[in-house]
């Protein structure tokens, strides 16, 4: 009796995997086994990094994930207790796929443009997983601002994005140009998509996030989970 107990609520604990569609569209491979492995080094990696500043998941009340796709890192909070999870993706197919399957989280789409459909301070645990990394500089100021009026005074947000180990997808001279602190857009008529691809100098981070975020924690290469994306962990200000 007591085992069957136990099988029960270990089947509760699986969650379904996406189509490889989804998987496709969100990550650019339709490897399952990479979607959850990666998704749990993700978070694994978020978590760390929460702990290094004394302030676990388990301790925020609101956790928000900007770009969810079809739910990568977002499934691996379904045993996390104490925060409620909400989150938010571009693509309708992958929101739709998480609103029916991913039932502890509350989902909504956005634009390529804010706003989001969130009221001011909703959110003390921010994250967005290589979102960034494909939003070209004039998409990156807004979704910053937008960012910044979601999250409630002192709220931390995590964010990935391709840095110094990515750079060998460049040509000489726009590895030139990120060596020399400029942010470099390639595709940029593809923003939102993975065919844009956006690099960040540590540098051009500090001096153009400062506005809104001052950096807790900078971790080169950190993502692990998003292999050799550089792990930020920032705080917002004002």
């Amino acid at each position: 009796m007591v085992a069957n107990a136990q099988l029960r609520g270990e089947f509760k604990t699986i969650l379904p995997v996406p189509p490889d569609s989804l998987i496709f569209s969100a990550t650019g491979t339709r490897d399952v086994e990479w979607f959850l492995s990666s998704g749990r080094r993700t978070a694994d990696a978020f978590r760390a990094l929460l702990h290094s500043v004394g302030r676990p998941i388990e301790s925020f009340k609101n956790v928000f994930e900007l770009g969810c796709g079809c739910g990568r890192v977002l499934r691996q909070w379904s045993q996390v207790e104490g925060p409620s999870f909400h989150a938010s993706d571009y693509n309708p197919l992958g929101v739709e796929w998480g609103r029916n399957h991913l039932l502890f989280v509350r989902f909504s789409t956005n634009n390529l443009e804010p706003p989001l459909p969130y009221a001011e301070n909703s959110f003390d645990l921010c994250y967005a997983v290589s979102v960034f990394t494909h939003l070209p500089e004039p998409l990156q100021e807004p979704w910053l601002a937008e960012m910044h009026r979601v999250m409630q005074p002192g709220g931390l947000l995590i964010v990935t994005l391709s840095g110094e180990g990515d750079i060998v997808r460049l040509g000489k001279s726009d590895q030139r140009r990120f060596h020399n602190g400029e942010l470099v857009v390639v595709d940029a008529k593809y923003a939102g998509t993975n065919i844009c691809g956006v690099y960040h100098p540590e540098s051009f981070v500090r001096m153009n996030w400062s506005k809104y975020f001052r950096i807790l924690r900078f971790i080169p290469q950190g993502a692990d989970g998003s292999p050799f994306q550089d792990l930020y962990l920032l705080e917002r200000v004002g």
